[in-house]
């Protein structure tokens, strides 16, 4: 059974949260996780990679540009609605914070951000 309706559109009752994560990947990619002698393609992960992210609030995923195959180079991210919203904020400390030039030895404005992030916050 396909987790989609014939308009593409995902449907509501086979949403990640009440089903089992293995069930959810058998209905998008056709096979159980695991099966002997099967594994996805590269489109099929990326089939449910958007799958996922469209039933949940909690999965974004986001296209980096394409390999030199031709295929879409992603980046997905799994977290806590409000942490997905801050994506763009952690981004650029997390620059800030791995290129220290221009920050002599000032106060550290970012101390409570950075250990929030180094905690998985």
């Amino acid at each position: 059974m396909s987790p989609f309706s014939t308009n593409g559109a995902l449907m509501v009752a086979n949403r990640p949260d009440t089903i089992s994560e293995e069930r959810y990947y058998k209905q998008v990619l056709g096979y159980a996780m695991g099966t002997a002698r099967k594994l996805p393609t590269w489109h099929e992960i990326v089939q449910y990679y958007d799958t996922l992210a469209a039933a949940s609030d909690r999965v974004v995923v986001e296209r980096l540009g394409d390999t030199t195959d031709g295929l879409p180079y992603l980046a997905v991210y799994i977290s806590s609605p409000e942490n997905l919203a801050r994506r763009a904020e952690r981004r650029e400390l997390l620059g800030r914070l791995w290129d220290q030039r221009g920050r002599a030895d000032e106060a550290d404005p970012d101390a409570a951000e950075r250990e929030a992030v180094e905690q998985g916050i």
